[in-house]
């Protein structure tokens, strides 16, 4: 059998056992958004997919690891993120936000979990093995007590990361154009940035988007036009371009070049191949 992960979630105790849909099903999402942030190398080669969903008190959400390629060990990568998972949680139970849920995004989604234990989860079991005669069943337990000090641990960092927090500055990115699309129902332009290779998502102002939509158009997405984009350029806790208030975007024309205007015969000085690497390793070329 594959690797499974069971989740089951009980209502608070002060709600006379009942547990709303969207806090339900919004917590166990949290549970594998954790699970695949477990910091696992190879997390992304799994996915874990729904074998069943009890609706009987607790919520028990069933899940099987499944390879999203030919030649993937599923069930090694699978009980590996499941041991960070557990290692994560215990991290976060004793009060400590683990490392590989420091950034930004993952960081909210533990401090979340977490604070639906407060008032709108009861008990959190994350089952990491089946029950049997030769092993017993492996699974940690979350509960509102422990979210005391788990959501301290948040406060702690949050305040940490506030005082070493890059600054925002004005400045130019250049990068790839890779998608329109819109950001808080503003327009936006996903970038590729040119030194990095990260995706970063650049918000046109109410006053530029005429002019920027003017001077783009499909087809600079589709070829993956070169461009640069000015503005306020803003950084996560982690010191990372995390996104652009754009007030312009040049797009960088392309000169084709050929063969016949890069060639140049005199470039050796007459010397022959053998005879320019020569002197170019002993440093007697002027």
């Amino acid at each position: 059998m594959s690797e499974r992960l069971i989740v089951r979630v009980d209502a608070p105790p002060d709600r006379q056992g009942v547990l709303r849909v969207e806090d339900a099903f919004e917590h166990i999402l949290e549970v594998f958004e954790l699970a695949k942030a477990s910091g696992e190398p190879n997390a992304g080669q799994i996915v874990w997919r729904l074998v069943s969903a009890s609706m009987n008190s607790p919520l028990t959400v069933v899940a099987e690891a499944v390879g999203l390629s030919p030649g993937v060990d599923v069930d090694r990568v699978a009980r590996e993120q499941k041991r960070r998972l557990a290692s994560n949680m215990n991290m976060l139970r004793a009060g400590t936000v683990p490392p590989a849920w420091a950034h930004s995004i993952t960081r909210n989604t533990a401090r979340d979990f977490i604070r639906r234990h407060r008032n709108q989860i009861g008990k959190t079991e994350i089952i990491l093995s089946a029950s049997s005669d030769e092993a017993p069943e492996e699974k940690i337990e979350v509960t509102p007590q422990e979210a005391v000090q788990s959501l301290v641990a948040f406060e702690n960092l949050t305040a940490d990361i506030n005082r070493i927090k890059p600054k925002d500055q004005i400045g130019s990115v250049e990068g790839f154009f890779v998608q329109v699309t819109t950001y808080f129902h503003k327009p936006a332009i996903v970038m590729k940035v040119r030194r990095t290779g990260k995706a970063v998502t650049c918000i046109v102002s109410d006053e530029n988007k005429e002019k920027i939509a003017s001077e783009a158009n499909f087809d600079d997405v589709w070829s993956g036009r070169r461009m640069v984009v000015s503005g306020r350029l803003e950084y996560d806790a982690h010191g990372e371009l995390h996104k652009i208030i754009a007030n312009n975007i040049r797009l960088v024309e392309g000169t084709a070049v050929s063969l016949d205007q890069l060639r140049d015969d005199d470039f050796t000085n007459g010397q022959s191949t053998a005879e320019y690497l020569e002197n170019f390793r002993e440093g007697n070329l002027g």
